[in-house]
């Protein structure tokens, strides 16, 4: 049975302040806060991305939600703080928010 639901998309810069030293410890970090604020699960993809003309390690991190999750903006506010606080503790300049309805059938 097909039904709609909405895919968050989360673009995630590994890099602080221009430097990769820290790139190993951010990817804990972020993958500890996903965890405890999405533990239904979400999908990681890493890769790399480009920020201000530089190339950095990047993680994409994906988040399905349907009805059945409760009010589809209620859980828009909840990723938005989900990607507040992986800017503040990544020490980041900017994290990304999309959204896209799809039509999604669980096999």
């Amino acid at each position: 049975m097909m039904t709609l639901a909405t895919v968050y998309t989360i673009y995630v810069g590994l890099a602080s302040n221009g430097s990769t030293i820290a790139v190993p410890f951010n990817r804990t970090t972020l993958l500890d806060i996903l965890n405890d604020r999405h533990s239904v699960g979400f999908t990681a993809i890493e890769g790399h991305g480009f920020y201000l003309g530089e190339q950095e390690p990047t993680m994409l991190i994906l988040i399905c939600h349907t009805d059945k999750d409760g009010p589809p903006d209620t859980f828009a506010d909840y990723i938005c703080e989900t990607a507040k606080i992986i800017k503040e503790k990544l020490n980041q300049e900017a994290v990304w928010v999309t959204r896209k309805e799809e039509e999604l059938v669980v096999i």
